[in-house]
């Protein structure tokens, strides 16, 4: 493996991680929302090329203590809640 390559699966690994990690703390800030079931069914209504976005527009993909919503947390916990 090439020292590019390497690069490249080192850095996939960590988001995948870091993803993990922060996926948890979405499907709770759901589970909070007083709001959760209408953010639900507007999230399931879209198409799911626009359910990223919707996701971020929840708040939810949103970590506390920062003001970015997460794309890649904003995918894996849509799954996870549509599911």
């Amino acid at each position: 493996m090439t020292a590019g390559k390497a690069e490249v699966a080192a850095n996939e690994q960590a988001d995948a991680e870091v993803t993990a990690a922060l996926l948890p703390i979405c499907v709770d800030l759901a589970r909070q929302d007083s709001d959760r079931a209408a953010k639900i069914e507007a999230i399931r209504a879209k198409p799911s090329y626009q359910r990223t976005e919707a996701m971020n527009d929840s708040g939810w993909t949103t970590m506390p203590g920062t003001d970015k919503a997460e794309r890649r947390v904003a995918s894996a916990c849509a799954e996870q809640l549509l599911n």
